[in-house]
């Protein structure tokens, strides 16, 4: 009885967490905590996206191919070239004289780590500043082709804040009178200089996109969707109805690739696709050109189909899952995950995807990540379903969380490894000692911080705490103070 009543809390978890906020996938995906990996795994997809546009010749005049400059450039200049020009005197340049130069110095500093926030450069930036807007547009392009050749990793960094703000401002300035391929290709720019979420001006061009998408090809309507998901920023008054119309319209003329591009723009701005039609030609065409889509394209779709699926989706969604099937082996373990997600939402189960997909995890569980790990444990448990994998996945997965070699995963993914030990406990399956590790009050306030209340700590961590306190009367490790569980169980 206590176990049935623990799977429906669970459920209503995974449909009801953080009602209320603006956070619309609370009800389909737990949350997981961001990280380096995280930001790792995010570039990927981004680039995936980024490479199937440069490979079309289509795209080739609002796209930059970041494996050949677009920059024309000079004889190579020497060490002491480079030095002696970084010396001088850059307060009396003129505006062409400092392109010559920073493009110049740029390319020597190309692969050296060069850091362009250095004082060494104080003069070269001060004076970048003050000319910029004596500069061409095409200069002004190609000094942000140049950027990214300096180490340029830290974007908050006072002083690099100051030299790219100004760059934004004068992308702000110009773009109106720009054609939209123009604005588009500037916004490109921004993309390879990894400061799409940070530049107002990406933000301002993918809203003068999106608010008259019918004037757009699907080229360009394409593109749009990606700097809309690269920015993560799509404001809830832009005219969504009509962007889908557009893409319905269009929708022969994309292939899979590109609607891979606008199921992630979709999934990453948390905008969900409300036309149902379109919903179900993305079933169609994932279906019948599922050879020709790799693991993270595939990923992009699992997402969307999970965020947006309704009811009358299901027999889609199944016969998706049955062709997934044969792709668990030849995809990564990240997808295989997402795969096991799909049915979540409408508690849709397929057995043979989820037994497949659980031994293949089993099979590669020190490649998979805690994050992974929590996951596959989320559905499982939320479609109440043991693979019956060789050896057991609960087992595996408990031995993970035990072994040493996860220690620095713990600390950079705390949360996944307490998320992971909730829903093992929802199994039966109690590692006592990974429990107290989980409940321990320092690991609790890395978590929720210094002042923990009923307010903060999540749900899942008082089920943990209270299914441990009902069915491990021997269990003697850490617990939630007293006052504390007795709070949140009011």
């Amino acid at each position: 009885m206590n176990q049935t009543l623990s799977r429906l809390a669970l459920v209503g978890r995974a449909f009801a967490n953080n009602h209320g906020r603006r956070n619309a996938f609370a009800h389909i995906w737990p949350a997981f905590t961001s990280s380096s990996a995280l930001y790792s795994h995010v570039n990927t997809e981004n680039y995936n996206a980024h490479s199937v546009m440069v490979k079309d010749p289509a795209y080739r005049a609002t796209i930059v191919n970041p494996d050949s400059s677009t920059v024309n450039c000079p004889t190579a200049i020497t060490a002491q070239q480079f030095h002696a020009l970084i010396s001088q005197d850059f307060s009396v340049k003129t505006a062409d004289e400092l392109y010559k130069d920073f493009t110049a110095i740029s390319l020597y500093a190309k692969g050296k780590d060069y850091r362009l926030a250095d004082t060494v450069y104080d003069g070269l930036r001060d004076r970048l500043i003050s000319v910029l807007p004596q500069m061409t547009d095409e200069q002004l392009s190609s000094m942000l082709a140049l950027i990214p050749l300096w180490d340029t990793k830290n974007a908050k960094d006072p002083v690099y804040h100051r030299l790219w703000s100004e760059f934004d401002r004068q992308c702000i300035e110009r773009h109106r009178r720009w054609t939209l391929n123009k604005l588009l290709l500037f916004m490109d720019y921004w993309y390879l200089m990894r400061l799409s979420r940070l530049s107002n001006f990406v933000w301002m061009g993918v809203r003068k996109l999106a608010r008259k998408p019918s004037r757009l090809t699907p080229k360009q309507l394409v593109q749009m969707m990606f700097y809309a998901n690269t920015s993560r920023k799509f404001l809830p008054t832009l005219p969504m109805y009509d962007i889908e119309q557009e893409i319905c319209a269009y929708y022969n003329d994309f292939n899979i690739n590109e609607l891979g591009i606008v199921s992630l723009g979709f999934f990453k701005t948390q905008t969900p696709i409300r036309n149902q039609e379109l919903v179900k030609n993305l079933y169609n065409s994932v279906i019948k050109e599922i050879e020709n889509i790799n693991s993270i394209e595939l990923a992009a779709f699992l997402k969307i189909f999970r965020y947006c699926s309704k009811h009358q989706h299901a027999d889609y969604m199944y016969k998706l899952m049955d062709v997934l099937t044969n792709k668990v082996d030849e995809v990564q373990i990240v997808c295989c995950v997402h795969m096991a997600l799909l049915g979540t939402n409408l508690l849709i189960k397929h057995e043979d995807l989820l037994k497949k997909i659980s031994q293949r995890i089993v099979d590669e569980i020190s490649l998979a990540r805690i994050k992974d790990l929590e996951r596959i444990s989320l559905a499982l448990t939320m479609l109440n379903y043991n693979p019956q994998t060789t050896p057991c996945i609960f087992k595996m997965i408990v031995k993970e969380l035990q072994n040493d070699t996860r220690n620095v995963e713990f600390e950079e993914h705390t949360r996944c490894y307490i998320y992971t030990l909730s829903y093992l406990a929802l199994n039966s399956i109690y590692p006592k000692d990974c429990i107290s590790k989980a409940l321990n009050i320092e690991t609790l306030h890395k978590c929720f911080g210094k002042r923990l209340s009923r307010f903060n700590i999540s749900r899942d961590i008082v089920s943990l705490n209270n299914s441990v306190l009902i069915e491990c009367p021997d269990y003697s490790g850490s617990l939630l103070p007293d006052t504390l569980k007795d709070s949140c169980n009011e």
